[in-house]
């Protein structure tokens, strides 16, 4: 869950399109790494180190800078700055 989709169910307030691109990068991180997002914390922990932008997930894996950044910038905490599907699609780990 994006922080917006998290804050939006407390909040009682909206969100956009770009928290699809969130759970994008969650879905991109599942399929390199096998393991979800956050999943060395308890489900809540996870929502409230998502909501406070302490941290991003680990990528410890073998990947390259070019993924790494494509799923890095997924998760950037402000939707504003959070690329969109046509911008995700000129990277260069998509290009590749």
């Amino acid at each position: 869950m994006s922080p917006e989709t998290i804050t939006a169910s407390v909040n009682n307030s909206e969100y956009g399109e770009k928290a699809d691109i969130w759970s994008f990068g969650c879905t991109v991180l599942e399929m390199l790494t096998t393991k979800l997002p956050w999943s060395h914390l308890e489900e809540t922990a996870a929502m409230f180190y998502i909501v406070s932008n302490l941290t991003k997930p680990d990528l410890r894996e073998n990947l390259s800078s070019s993924c790494v950044k494509f799923v890095y910038d997924c998760f950037i905490r402000e939707p504003a700055s959070r690329p969109n599907a046509l911008q995700l699609k000129s990277y260069d780990w998509i290009k590749r």
